[in-house]
């Protein structure tokens, strides 16, 4: 403004040509002046832009990261998966390898199991012909038949029948194959186990992604067990110990949603409160650690809530 009053003063005042001169010149700055604090301002708003959509991309490469690393352990566990039925399958092909010879078909059965039949007795009278004719003419004589003993006080009997043959042995039902251990709910159960002690393994080692990575999949896999709700709060808690105050506020409220009955839930609202303070909503921070005395008064979390109440209410009397 004092500008343009200058600029007025100096037309009413100049009547020289080189005064208008210095007159145009001065608008002409003045002019360029404005363009460029036109063009500041275009840049800035282009530039508040750009920021925007640098954040939106950081916030979509940290999105497909969780998703990589969730595609690579369900790889890990679709390759386990394929070696467990590969080597259910190996077992199983030597267990029906082992049972093959005791399959036996009904003949061959009855023919490996039935006695040999004796034969049947030479009758007495060939019995006696062929010890009263010298060993050395049994080949070349004929034996002749010789006629009954009329002494005989009654006919001889037919020989006696040959015993039956024992019936053929039913051959042996196949072995059952073994089951493999995930196919009993006992089984499930132990890998399921296993697999959150080992998150957990991982956690206290200071492993703090990989524990993320198991327990991500322990929660996916086995959503109902009764650990489910404790992995999903050590999700939480591995991204707390990294200072990643937004992604541990996100996993721990996963704990509050979802398993709403669980005894972590005041635990996890505790921390929740937390990382609303160190990302400084202090407001926010306070209402949740009262909700935590309010809502879970029995809980463990209430007294450090309690605390944490207590010391900020000093510190604003302090102020």
């Amino acid at each position: 403004m004092l500008l343009g009053s200058s600029l007025a003063v100096l037309s009413a005042c100049a009547t020289d040509p080189s005064a208008q001169r210095a007159v145009a010149e001065v608008a002409s700055v003045t002019a360029r002046l404005d363009q460029a604090t036109e063009a500041g301002q275009v840049n800035a708003r282009e530039l508040a832009a750009m920021e925007s959509r640098v954040r939106a991309l950081e916030a979509q490469v940290a999105r497909d990261d969780r998703d990589l690393r969730r595609s690579a352990v369900e790889i890990d566990r679709l390759r386990v998966e394929v070696a467990r039925l590969e080597s259910a399958s190996r077992g199983a092909s030597a267990t029906v390898a082992t049972a093959s010879p005791t399959r036996a078909t009904p003949a061959a059965a009855g023919t490996l199991s039935a006695a040999p039949a004796p034969a049947p007795p030479p009758a007495p009278v060939a019995a006696a012909s062929a010890r009263s004719t010298p060993p050395t003419l049994l080949a070349a004589t004929p034996v002749r038949p010789t006629p009954p003993d009329p002494r005989a006080s009654t006919p001889a009997g037919p020989p006696p029948p040959a015993p039956l043959a024992a019936a053929p042995a039913r051959p042996a039902p196949p072995a059952p194959l073994a089951a493999t251990p995930a196919a009993t709910p006992s089984a499930q159960a132990m890998s399921a186990d296993a697999a959150f002690a080992s998150g957990l393994a991982s956690f206290r080692a200071g492993e703090h992604g990989q524990a993320v990575l198991e327990l991500t999949d322990f929660v996916a896999r086995h959503p109902d067990h009764p650990q489910a709700a404790a992995a999903q709060w050590w999700i939480g808690e591995a991204y707390y110990r990294q200072r990643d105050w937004r992604q541990a506020l996100v996993e721990f409220q996963r704990v509050a949603d979802a398993y709403a009955k669980s005894p972590q839930v005041a635990d996890a609202l505790l921390r929740i409160a937390l990382c609303h303070e160190s990302l400084g909503d202090a407001a926010r921070s306070r209402a949740i650690l009262e909700r935590v005395v309010r809502e879970y008064p029995a809980s463990a979390a209430a007294p450090r809530a309690r605390t944490l109440l207590a010391g900020r209410g000093v510190a604003r009397t302090a102020r």
